[in-house]
């Protein structure tokens, strides 16, 4: 029997452009909208416990991005290779590259936007 995965490369580029705009998404709503209400929600309290809480929320927000792009990944790969094996690692890396790239872009890229806008 021959190998029918030859013929069905993996969607990259699907599962690329959905992470991302999921990734947007996500940080409209949970960044934006979210980060503001905990702001608000955090007013006297003090500034160490506030940070950590921060912190937390940053790493929450963030892993929930990576899981629903993940998912996203994955039912893009699964329909791709329906009827065969999986693609493997790939939506799982997709997803935490677009994750860790917004983790380290995100914050310096936000400050800069900030300071042009005000």
């Amino acid at each position: 029997m021959q190998n029918t995965l030859a013929h069905r490369p993996t969607p990259w580029l699907w599962m690329l452009l959905t992470t991302c705009a999921v990734t947007a998404v996500t940080l409209v709503v949970f960044g934006a909208f979210g980060g503001l209400m905990l702001l608000v929600g955090l007013n006297g309290v003090s500034e160490r416990t506030g940070g950590i809480v921060i912190l937390g929320y940053v790493l929450l927000v963030l892993a929930g991005n990576f899981a629903v792009a993940a998912l996203f990944n994955w039912l893009i790969a699964r329909r791709r290779y329906a009827g065969t094996r999986a693609a493997g690692w790939a939506p799982l890396g997709v997803a935490l590259g677009v994750t860790g790239a917004t983790a380290l872009v995100g914050p310096p890229l936000a400050v800069a936007l900030i300071k042009i806008i005000f």
